[in-house]
């Protein structure tokens, strides 16, 4: 499944200057969480809503050339502590702003995967992302419960 967004615009909107306090960055990636002061909000939650899942929050993770996160599963932690979900199974949807360009990788258990922008991939078992390019990657993670 795609969705479909003008994936160009919203990377130029965000402006980065309006979410201090809402960006984290670590070895792996730079997570912005979606709240209501941003720009484009509207749209944010209609791509958000889009996916298979009960209350969904939205983060938009930049990983610049250089960065991977290690083959993991997912344990939802910050969702939880958000959200206060401590006893219901929950997924994460990945959907990548651009297509897959040389040096960006998604792997899930085992299988490297290629993508679209728009794609919605479920990040199912043990998954980890690289960017080994020249260009950043950016997507949006959705967490909710199945």
């Amino acid at each position: 499944m795609t969705l479909e967004a003008d994936w160009d615009y919203l990377l130029k909107r965000l402006d980065y200057s309006d979410i201090k306090g809402n960006e984290k960055t670590n070895l792996e990636s730079t997570r912005i969480y979606l709240g209501e002061h941003q720009p484009d909000f509207e749209e944010w939650e209609r791509l958000k809503n889009l996916c298979p899942c009960k209350d969904p929050q939205a983060w938009v993770w930049r990983q610049t050339p250089g960065q991977m996160t290690r083959l993991h599963t997912d344990d939802y932690l910050y969702y939880r502590q958000l959200t206060g979900r401590y006893d219901d199974i929950l997924t994460r949807w990945w959907i990548p702003f651009s297509d897959r360009q040389p040096g960006q990788f998604l792997e899930i258990e085992g299988q490297l995967i290629d993508w679209k922008a728009g794609d919605l991939i479920e990040l199912v078992g043990v998954h980890g992302t690289a960017t080994v390019g020249t260009t950043p990657r950016y997507c949006l993670l959705v967490t909710g419960v199945k």
